[in-house]
């Protein structure tokens, strides 16, 4: 019996998870937290995880629950609702995706501030809250200037936390997205994007919310890349205790070949950081 259970494939198991977070509780249900069953046979290019992921038959889970929570605390008639508050709406999510957070809003109570990782740049649980607790007075603003002050923490810790305000500012059919660093921060000045509005958001539809997105993919993709991931990236790379903890379990000649892929600074941030651990390593003997 014990020679049958050891010989028990991946294939025979229902499903498990991989997260390293605790297991859903009842409340996380109560909201409507659907876990990702991990399976060997799972098609993941067929999973919304993202907003990107979403279509004319169904928006990502995450951007659907903001959507839900945005008409139903709607202080105006919906018929108000505008292309530029659903897009607005969208630009928030794929903040929330890359690892930004609402300013002075707490953790959700399944979370404990030990728990967040400083390298976490997507959890479905957090999007999903975060989504779910924007603040209404921002859409409420009829100067047609959307703010929201958002944060990161790349230490993981409140005193390096990293303060920004995303900023969209909508004329006619175009809407200027700003991510502006707090002042007297470190980062750069700050930076911007122009997004056609109905070439993303054709119309709108409160019925059938699933029409009114369209090119989610390049929608997301050009915000990570010209706002939101650039400065990522600075505050992460001027975090001086930047730490690099995953490489130090990898193979010789993997970690050789990752740090063959990274610039100057970062292999200078990986030798400072643990000096002593790769003191001998020929890897970095090429500079």
């Amino acid at each position: 019996m014990a020679e049958e259970q050891s010989s028990t494939g991946l294939e025979d198991e229902p499903e498990r998870s991989r997260s390293p977070l605790p297991l859903p509780t009842v409340a996380e249900e109560g909201e409507g937290y659907q876990p990702v069953p991990v399976k060997p046979w799972t098609d993941w290019d067929s999973m919304q995880l993202l907003v990107e992921d979403s279509n004319l038959l169904s928006l990502a889970p995450t951007l659907e629950a903001t959507l839900r929570y945005f008409i139903t605390h709607y202080p105006y008639p919906v018929t108000q609702i505008s292309k530029c508050d659903l897009i607005t709406l969208a630009i928030c999510v794929v903040a929330f995706e890359t690892g930004l957070s609402l300013d002075g809003c707490s953790l959700p109570p399944m979370f404990k501030p030990n728990q967040l990782s400083t390298y976490r740049s997507f959890d479905n649980r957090l999007v999903r809250y975060y989504g779910t607790h924007l603040p209404m007075a921002a859409f409420t603003n009829r100067s047609r200037t959307f703010s929201l002050d958002l944060c990161l923490l790349p230490g993981g810790a409140l005193e390096d936390v990293q303060r920004c305000t995303l900023v969209a500012f909508d004329s006619s059919d175009l809407v200027i997205v700003s991510l502006i660093p707090a002042e007297g921060s470190s980062l750069p000045k700050g930076f911007s994007t122009a997004l056609p509005i109905s070439r993303y958001i054709p119309l709108v539809n409160i019925g059938r919310l699933t029409v009114c997105f369209q090119r989610m993919k390049e929608l997301s993709r050009k915000l990570k890349d010209e706002l939101f991931l650039p400065f990522r990236d600075i505050a992460y790379d001027s975090y001086q205790a930047f730490r690099y903890p995953s490489l130090m379990g990898l193979p010789e000649e993997l970690k050789s070949k990752l740090v063959k892929y990274m610039d100057k600074r970062s292999q200078e941030n990986l030798r400072v950081s643990y000096d002593e651990s790769l003191r001998g390593c020929t890897y970095f003997s090429g500079g």
